[in-house]
This record gives C-alpha cells, sequence and structure tokens, in this order.
C-alpha cells in the first residue's frame, strides 16, 4: 500500500469499523482511505485534510455512528472549541472523485484528526467530506485521541502534559 507524499511519514494507522477497510494519516497533511483487497493496494480516497501536520487520528466504532449527526456535535463540544459544520464535502472543495467504500446499507464511517495546525476535524471516509472542524480553546492543542469501544467516551492527551476525558453524548468533561 502506498499512497502518501514520498518522503513523508505514515504517522497513525487505524481500521475502519466492520472490515471495510483502514485509514492512514501522516505528516503530508492527508487522510488516505484504502480497501483490504490484496489485488488493489491503491488509496480508495485521498483527503487534503489540515493545513498542518496530522499528529493522531481516531475511528468512532460502528455502534456510535448510528446516531452520528447529534453525536458529532457533542465530540465538538467535548473538544472545548468553536466548531463549524461543514457542508462543502471537505477542504478544497466537494467530495472526491474517487471509488467509494459505502453502499447504502452501510454505517458512516467517521474519523477524528488532529493536527499541528491546532484544529481537529471530523472526516466521512466514505466521501472525503469534513462533517466538522474544531479549533479548539484549551490551554494546549490535542496531540492524540482515542475513542472507547462503544464510542461513549473520547480521550485526548495533550502538550499541556493532561489527558482529557469526554463523555461524547453530552460533551462534558
Amino acid at each position: 500500500y502506498r499512497g502518501h507524499t514520498p518522503r513523508s511519514w505514515v504517522k497513525v494507522v487505524k481500521f475502519l469499523p466492520g472490515g471495510a477497510g483502514f485509514v492512514s494519516a501522516g505528516l503530508d497533511r492527508k487522510v488516505v482511505v484504502w480497501g483490504l483487497r490484496a489485488q488493489d493496494t491503491s488509496p480508495l480516497r485521498t483527503i487534503d485534510a489540515h493545513d498542518d501536520y496530522i499528529l493522531d487520528l481516531a475511528v468512532l466504532p460502528q455502534s456510535a455512528t448510528e446516531k452520528s449527526d447529534q453525536h458529532e456535535a457533542h465530540i465538538a463540544d467535548a473538544l472545548g472549541g468553536d466548531n463549524t459544520l461543514d457542508d462543502d464535502g471537505g477542504l478544497g472543495g466537494g467530495p472526491s472523485p474517487m471509488k467509494s467504500m459505502r453502499s447504502a446499507d452501510q454505517v458512516k464511517n467517521l474519523v477524528l484528526t488532529v493536527s499541528k495546525d491546532r484544529t481537529q476535524r471530523l472526516w466521512d471516509a466514505n466521501t472525503g467530506g469534513c462533517r466538522r472542524t474544531i479549533k479548539s480553546k484549551l490551554p494546549s492543542w490535542s496531540c492524540t485521541v482515542a475513542f472507547s469501544d462503544d464510542g461513549k467516551v473520547l480521550a485526548c492527551g495533550s502538550f499541556d502534559n493532561y489527558i482529557r476525558i469526554f463523555n461524547t453524548a453530552s460533551g462534558q468533561l
């Protein structure tokens, strides 16, 4: 599998729910969505995700994506920032014209990225669309993130040496 910019580190790789594939991100500021087909190792989608390199990403578990619209707002609230709901399909305008991973009966594959540009973004890995952009008001920006197995808890590690735990249903710390 090769799809990131040459001489740019791949910083993180995570599997998508339900065996749909995996996502990777790194110093080239891109999120790359991959399928799990041995005969085709080319990216399904490449997303120009941030203005600086990506520090980490977390995949929202499948069970949590069923109520994703309200869930997204609470995740943004939990991260303590100004957030906007993006309708343009992502940065650079419009969804990627690449192959789609999603059939009508599949759930959303939501991916949260954190970047050195001090933003967090929630992506739909199936379409490449940026669902929310969060500019954190926390004292230090997140450098690592993880969802619990049920998606109800979000843990954020920051450069200020703190780990913050959030209830994603309420947005409360």
